[in-house]
Formats: structure tokens, C-alpha cells, sequence
């Protein structure tokens, strides 16, 4: 009798944990790249300060590994397993990262009656998933930060003797040149109709592979000053080889052969070899969007969370690949970039 009612107390104990455990939230993060990869540990970074504090939410992620696997192929098996994790798991709320993780998987649950999506780190108009009509979806956007980086290469000046443009005595030219990514080229309008003054906007080139690339960066040089960057990830290697050049190739060739600086529109650019960037913050992407992430699983409808412009900038740099353009930049910006842990000598 003792050993029934022994037995009978551990299933009463052992239901009541499966039904406590089966009424928490569940949340999935869904990140497009690795978890190696520096935009994304910022993110994660800004994930964890709001995430660690969640005591009753079941909390589990999921990474496609898009940077290491850029091909069609693999874009294409990532989207799937992404799409079964999902599936699977049955989460309330998906925190979807980047917009490959939109583009490949998440767009699909576009007014889903149970899982609600927020959105971060998405590059152009959300439109491109049916997100601005959704009654499902809110996020954070990732706005270009075409002003900080149109008033850091002003504030670029020539540690030698000046000369033109550096001197002032004529504006400094800047081109944009780009792949043909989907998300680049959806944003390209809003860099090309951007007030750039006091600096000169020559022109935006999209290019479908490497040799393309290269012989754009080539012209630059004669058109312009300064080369800003954004996505190069996918740029074929040839018309006969149509896998994507590795992006820290294309960013060493290019830092090596522009003759110019190479300057980026996202924080991680220099670590693939461009001169200096300022891109948005991920920390701020991952805290905002944990952050909308706890007001849905707290009740809140996603149409009552308006979206979020992001408000935080990075700068990255390095200071010998300054040096080798002869420029310097003023010294708050190194100081930024070494508090922030995004400064190369």
C-alpha cells in the first residue's frame, strides 16, 4: 500500500512538472548565420542581457549558417531545416535574425494564428515578406548609417602633407559599389536619394560575380575618393564557376588593389578587410528584439507593438589599413571602436 501511494505521489509530482513545463511560452531564435560570426555574437550579446532574466519562457535557438554556406544548394537545405526546427519545436514567438531567416523561412507564417514573429537586423522595406500588412509581426529595423559614415569620412584627414580632397580644396567623391543580393539592392534607393553633402555621391554600381567586381573597384579610383560597401557575399566567381567568392577575399583583394579607402555600411566589414566601417549595432538588434519578444509571450498583440528604428551605431577600424591610405580619423572614433572591441592596429 505505502509503495502505491509512494508511486502515486511521483506521478502527481511528475504531471504537474510536465503541465507546468507545457504551459511555458516557448521562444525560437532563428539567426541566419553562424554563431561564430562577430555581427552575429553582438546579437546574441544583446539577446542574453534581456533572455537571462526569463525564469518561465522555454528558450531554444536555431542557426542556418548562411555566411559559411552561401551557396543555392545550402541556402536553400538551411531553409528547410530552419522550416522543420520550427515546425518541430512549435514556438509562440520566433526572434528571426537577418533577413535570409525572413526570406527563406519566416515570411511563410505571415499572419500565423499561433506563432507570432519579431523581426531584427533586416536590411530594406519588410514589405519583402508581406510583414507590413501582418497582424503577427513587429521587430526592429536596421536602418543604414549613412549619416555617422558620411561624417566620418569627412572627418578623415591626411597625416602627411594634405592634398586633394583631403585638403579641401574640392569635396570628397564617394561610389557604392555592391552585389546583387536581393536585400542590397532593395535598400539602394535609399543610399542613392541619401543628402550625402558636403560629400559627392558619384553613382551606385550593382555586379553579379568577381571579375565584375574587380573591374568596378578598378574604375573607382578615377571617379572617386572613397569606395563604400555594404553585402559582397555573393558574388559568383566566374561565368563557368558559380560558387560565391569567401567575403574576406573579396574585401582583402579589394582594400589592396582600390587605391582608395574601403569604407563599410556594417560594422563587420572591416573585420573582412575594408578600411573603417560604422554599421548599426547588433547588440541593440538582440536586446530590442528579446525585448519585444517578452511583451508578446506577456500578452501583448503584435499589432499593438508599433516597430522600432535602431538608434545605436558601431565603429569599426583598422589602423594600419588607415595608415596605408595616409589618413588618419579623429581620435574618438579609435576610442569607440577599442571600448567596443572593434579596433584593429
Amino acid at each position: 500500500m505505502i509503495r502505491i501511494l509512494s508511486i502515486l505521489v511521483i506521478l502527481t509530482l511528475l504531471g504537474g512538472a510536465l503541465t507546468y513545463h507545457a504551459g511555458k511560452p516557448r521562444v525560437l531564435v532563428l539567426q541566419s548565420y553562424e554563431p561564430d560570426y562577430a555581427w552575429t555574437a553582438g546579437v546574441i550579446e544583446g539577446l542574453d542581457r534581456v533572455t537571462q532574466s526569463w525564469s518561465d519562457v522555454h528558450l531554444n535557438a536555431h542557426y542556418m549558417y548562411t555566411k559559411k554556406f552561401s551557396d543555392a544548394d545550402s541556402l536553400r537545405r538551411a531553409g528547410v531545416q530552419a522550416g522543420n526546427a520550427v515546425e518541430r519545436w512549435k514556438p509562440d514567438v520566433v526572434i528571426a535574425i537577418d533577413n535570409l531567416a525572413h526570406a527563406l523561412v519566416m515570411q511563410d507564417y505571415v499572419n500565423h494564428p499561433t506563432i507570432k514573429i519579431v523581426y531584427a537586423g533586416v536590411n530594406g522595406p519588410v514589405s519583402a515578406f508581406g510583414y507590413d500588412s501582418a497582424t503577427n509581426v513587429t521587430g526592429i529595423r536596421e536602418n543604414r548609417a549613412m549619416g555617422p559614415v558620411r561624417d566620418a569620412i569627412a572627418a578623415l584627414q591626411q597625416t602627411g602633407p594634405a592634398s586633394a580632397p583631403w585638403d579641401g580644396s574640392r569635396p570628397i567623391r564617394i561610389r557604392y559599389v555592391m552585389d546583387s543580393s536581393v536585400s542590397v539592392v532593395r535598400d539602394r534607393p535609399n543610399v542613392d536619394r541619401f543628402d550625402w553633402s558636403p560629400l559627392v555621391y558619384t553613382a551606385s554600381v550593382a555586379v553579379e560575380d568577381y571579375p565584375t567586381w574587380q573591374k568596378e573597384v578598378r574604375r573607382s579610383r578615377d571617379m572617386a575618393d572613397v569606395i563604400i560597401v555594404t553585402n559582397y557575399r555573393q558574388l559568383k566567381r566566374s561565368d563557368a564557376d558559380s560558387s560565391f567568392v569567401p567575403p574576406d577575399e573579396v574585401m582583402g583583394w579589394t582594400e589592396a588593389n582600390a587605391g582608395i579607402p574601403v569604407i563599410g555600411m556594417n560594422v563587420f566589414n572591416t573585420e573582412d578587410g575594408a578600411t573603417f566601417s560604422v554599421g548599426a549595432s547588433p547588440i541593440e538588434q538582440g536586446q530590442v528584439a528579446a525585448e519585444l519578444a517578452g511583451l508578446l509571450i506577456n500578452g501583448q498583440a503584435a499589432s499593438d507593438i508599433p516597430a522600432r528604428d535602431n538608434l545605436q551605431f558601431l565603429v569599426s577600424m583598422s589602423r594600419e589599413r588607415l595608415a596605408r591610405h595616409g589618413l588618419i580619423l579623429p581620435q574618438v572614433y579609435e576610442a569607440f571602436a577599442r571600448a567596443t572591441n572593434t579596433f584593429e592596429r
